[in-house]
């Protein structure tokens, strides 16, 4: 398993063949240099399992983490084109009607079923 450790201003980052975790704040002082390694395992690996599973758990983030993610978010859709089976997982407090909203967004953007996880 690959990692980025969480910071106060960035995410936790796990990630392996089959799955990729993005968890906690994203507010970097440069998102598009900050998300560079997570876009280069799409650009550089051939090899993916069958499934594939984003899960992303994220309290805040900001403007530019947004399209960064989005970004992601597009590569993981992607890997349906590849053969494989992909899921989304949106986890959000019960509370959090923003953050809700926005995988909504995201959702109605990519055309990809998420799976929202009330936490």
């Amino acid at each position: 398993m690959n990692k980025i450790e969480q910071t106060t201003k960035t995410p936790l980052v796990c990630w392996d063949n089959e799955s990729l975790l993005i968890e906690g704040i994203s507010i970097p002082e440069n998102s598009h240099e900050f998300y560079a390694p997570i876009h280069s395992i799409f650009h550089s690996k051939n090899e993916f399992a069958q499934q594939f599973t984003l899960n992303m758990h994220l309290d805040y983030f900001n403007t530019s983490s947004s399209k960064e993610l989005l970004n992601v978010m597009n590569h993981v859709v992607d890997l349906q084109k590849k053969g494989c089976k992909v899921n989304i997982n949106w986890r959000v407090a019960e509370d959090d009607e923003e953050m809700m909203e926005t995988g909504r967004l995201y959702e109605d953007i990519l055309k990809f079923k998420f799976d929202f996880v009330v936490i």
